[in-house]
């Protein structure tokens, strides 16, 4: 606001925080500082501006943003601007409400698949556990920018058909890869006894586990999934010696012994979380999910499309709302392309820098709203993010912190269009804690 050359105008900023305490601070910060400026340099006209523009600024929260959008170009999404937002102890009334009358129509109906969902998890007298599937599944979808669309991949992951399908799924590919980080992990014991008072006395066993975890290893690049789950399986650790020795250092003895129940836990989680079956029994487990979870994805896109049909009746919206309405101004989807909106061409042009705070816990849908919301138009990058991953705390809200990962590992340290600076100064703690964890 003061340095640039010429200075920006404040209400030419965007700058979004998780919430409305943070951004009222913030807002007030700014005020104040450009206050102070002006009894230093009382005739600048620009500061003067500033001190009038701060109080229309976009300093808000992502919901405020989406607000924001949706007031001024309602028109957009066939909207009536007289909505308000829904409290919490409503929206769950008429959840209750929308998910009754369903689940009534639903029996009506005796679909196979929605029969198929009921008896393989409707315990008893009880269909709760149904409900809050498709509140979770429901929940998780709204998180993407194209709902529909995010709950027909789920269902593609069950359109396997053969071992060759199988192989080719992502999440075997997954499972490779947790394998992989998994052995890696476990490969550290063995390196304490070749320090020089290091626990020489468990070489022998520790040699044996690695020859083990070199076997998974070999295995994993062949992709032998039925012979590395009967390896671990079949898989017995030597046990560690009981010899005693003053040179060893008792901290580096005890270290090298806590690793070893971690290996023990890891080839054991290894065993009965991703390696517990042969491929042809997961095929079979693929088609048996098949008919009751096509049960669970067709309720829940009913329950979606008569939720926001009620809210809709009753001019009500709810943060979910906000931000897909938000999206639906600022984007169109044409044939599996994103084309921005004359809306998002508008906000493109009035923002010269975009800031986003607590990075770490945004969605896909909020991350696609501030996109098309920078520099795009004049083929600038002006988005400045910060965050701290090991502070993401909103993953049961559907927070994605491995958007903030991907920039983490793909932004240069060098000066750049797509430059990533690292913090290394930590000014709340005393450096005994610092060490401490570190």
């Amino acid at each position: 606001l003061t340095e640039d050359d010429p200075p920006v105008d404040v209400d030419k900023l965007l700058i979004v925080t998780f919430t409305e305490a943070a951004a009222s601070e913030m807002k007030e910060r700014i005020r104040l500082a450009i206050e102070k400026k002006l009894l230093e340099y009382p005739e600048d006209e620009h500061l003067k501006q500033q001190a009038t523009l701060i109080h229309n600024a976009q300093i808000t929260t992502i919901d405020g943003f989406c607000s924001y959008i949706i007031r001024n170009y309602f028109h957009m999404v066939d909207l009536d601007p007289g909505y308000r937002t829904a409290e919490e102890g409503e929206l769950k009334l008429l959840k209750e409400d929308v998910m009754k009358d369903l689940l009534e129509e639903a029996y009506e109906k005796a679909d196979p698949k929605f029969l198929s969902l009921v008896e393989c998890y409707a315990s008893g007298k009880s269909d709760d556990e149904i409900r809050e599937m498709v509140y979770k599944l429901y929940n998780a979808a709204m998180s993407h920018p194209f709902p529909e669309e995010w709950l027909e991949e789920c269902l593609n992951v069950y359109q396997v058909e053969n071992i060759e399908d199988l192989r080719k799924t992502n999440w075997i590919r997954l499972l490779w890869e947790t394998l992989d980080e998994k052995v890696i992990q476990a490969e550290s014991a063995r390196r304490l006894c070749e320090e020089p008072d290091g626990p020489y006395i468990y070489e022998e066993a520790l040699a044996d586990d690695l020859n083990f975890w070199r076997e998974i290893r070999r295995l994993k690049d062949t992709r032998a999934y039925d012979k590395v789950a009967e390896t671990l399986a079949g898989h017995a650790f030597a046990k560690l010696s009981a010899k005693r020795d003053s040179s060893i250092d008792p901290f580096k003895k005890e270290q090298a012994k806590e690793l070893r129940d971690e290996e023990k836990e890891i080839c054991k989680e290894l065993s009965t979380k991703f390696f517990n079956q042969k491929e042809e029994i997961l095929l079979e487990l693929i088609a048996c999910a098949r008919e009751p979870l096509e049960g669970l994805t067709e309720l829940t896109r009913q329950f979606k499309e008569a939720f926001s049909r009620r809210k809709r009746e009753k001019n009500l919206l709810d943060f979910t709302d906000m931000e897909h309405f938000a999206l639906r101004i600022l984007v169109e989807k044409v044939d599996e392309e994103l084309i921005p909106t004359q809306a998002a061409r508008e906000l493109s042009e009035k923002y010269e820098e975009v800031m986003v705070d607590e990075y770490q816990d945004s969605n896909f849908v909020q991350e696609l709203i501030t996109t098309m919301v920078s520099g795009w138009v004049s083929k600038r990058k002006n988005i400045f993010m910060v965050g701290d991953v090991k502070q993401s705390i909103y993953r049961f809200r559907l927070a994605r912190p491995e958007l903030f990962m991907e920039k983490y590992h793909s932004y240069s340290l060098e000066d750049s269009e797509e430059q990533r600076i690292d913090l290394h100064k930590n000014f709340r703690s005393r450096a005994e804690v610092l060490n401490s964890v570190n």
